[in-house]
């Protein structure tokens, strides 16, 4: 892990930078089709987080070549699935 970023939409957990950059962002869910809007906000556990891999190749490293992310992104995303299906207090969905 190089860093974990506060963003403006939760966390991003930076796994590398180069070649390109390779993390998990880490947001907030509101379902707002079934929540009014003096509803108070959730707390704790009754937070929803939705958890994403994600690759950023920077702009003139795509003018001059060809990135295979699948390697790393694939491999991200299976820990990424193994380390929140071992924590029992997790419920994982399907993706909306």
């Amino acid at each position: 892990m190089e860093e974990v970023i506060p963003e403006d939409f939760g966390w991003l957990v930076l796994c590398q930078r180069k070649p390109y950059m390779l993390g998990v962002a880490c947001a907030s869910y509101t379902d707002y089709e079934n929540t009014e809007e003096e509803d108070p906000a959730p707390k704790g556990e009754d937070v929803t987080w939705c958890c994403m891999v994600f690759v950023e190749i920077p702009f003139f490293k795509r003018l001059f070549g060809k990135f295979d992310t699948s390697e790393g992104k694939n491999k991200i995303d299976k820990e990424l699935c193994e380390l929140l299906s071992s924590e029992p207090r997790i419920k994982l969905v399907d993706p909306l």
